[in-house]
């Protein structure tokens, strides 16, 4: 913020341009301080846009509010670099956004802090967070159907069928 420092000599003479208008900034980002919420969505689905936010402090606490701050998301297993968006509110709170994979299973999301001059990134403390994206719905272009009998078939006699069921991206759907 900015304040005003007033230098005194021998307690009330001010030296030469005292008072002084000072502007204090936060330092860089910190994993320790940062904090993220909404990382984990009661549902998610293969290919889908996930949102969280994250509000980023420096190490003593302070709102980073420049917006110059990268915020990046990684997902394990397979260490995926998504794609992702994030766009700062002014108030050092990033709206971040990504497509989830398209293999259905559980993921841990993540998280990492840094300034754009400093090309360093922190993770947040708090992270990994854990999700579970789910099949999307069942398609039939996927799906499959297969009947088993003794050949050939015959009017009358037992067959069975059976149905496999996955989404657009193979996933076992229910």
């Amino acid at each position: 913020g900015d304040y005003t420092m007033a230098v005194v000599r021998g307690g009330a003479t001010h030296i030469l341009g005292s008072p002084f208008s000072v502007r204090a900034e936060a330092a860089q980002p910190s994993g320790t301080m940062t904090v993220a919420t909404g990382v984990q969505a009661a549902t998610l689905s293969v290919n889908q846009q996930a949102t969280f936010s994250v509000t980023v402090k420096d190490r003593f606490g302070n709102l980073r509010t420049a917006g110059n701050d990268d915020v990046r998301v990684r997902l394990d297993p397979g260490s995926i670099v998504v794609a992702m968006t994030s766009t700062h509110s002014g108030n050092g709170v990033y709206a971040v956004s990504y497509t989830t994979p398209k293999t259905a299973g559980a993921y841990s999301v993540r998280i990492a802090v840094g300034s754009s001059a400093a090309a360093i990134g922190e993770q947040l403390v708090t992270s990994p967070y854990p999700v579970t994206i789910a099949a999307g719905a069942a398609v039939a272009s996927s799906s499959t159907l297969t009947a088993s009998c003794e050949t050939p078939c015959v009017a009358g006699s037992v067959i069975s069928l059976t149905l496999k069921t996955a989404d657009a991206f193979g996933n076992k759907a229910a």
